[in-house]
């Protein structure tokens, strides 16, 4: 479970997962910035299974095996960024292309 440290540290997400969060951004880049960041947390966050106990994302004993773990922190990372306002890969994409990165809420 992550915690806040002192000072508060937003978790690094690794590079392909970090594109693929980017990419779902992409996808629904109509939705405002604030709802989308709401929104998507609480979408991850029911796929955590948080609001009445866990439960697995794989169904499969072997995926679970293997993924479970990372996918797990993948997901609690992304939920922890959204909270704090930032979406990932959005950031880095927008100051490569000169525009800041964080549009309007």
């Amino acid at each position: 479970m992550l915690g806040s440290p002192s000072p508060p540290l937003l978790p690094s997400l690794p590079p392909p997962f970090e594109r693929y969060a980017g990419a779902i951004r992409s996808e629904y880049k109509h939705v405002p910035r604030l709802t989308y960041l709401t929104k998507r947390a609480e979408v991850l966050s029911s796929m955590l299974g948080e609001e009445g106990g866990g439960r697995w994302i794989y169904a499969s004993d072997f995926y679970r095996q293997e993924l479970e773990e990372q996918a797990r922190d993948n997901l609690l990372g992304e939920i922890q960024m959204l909270r704090e306002g930032v979406i990932p890969y959005e950031e880095q994409k927008g100051e490569k292309e000169g525009e800041g990165g964080k549009g309007e809420i």
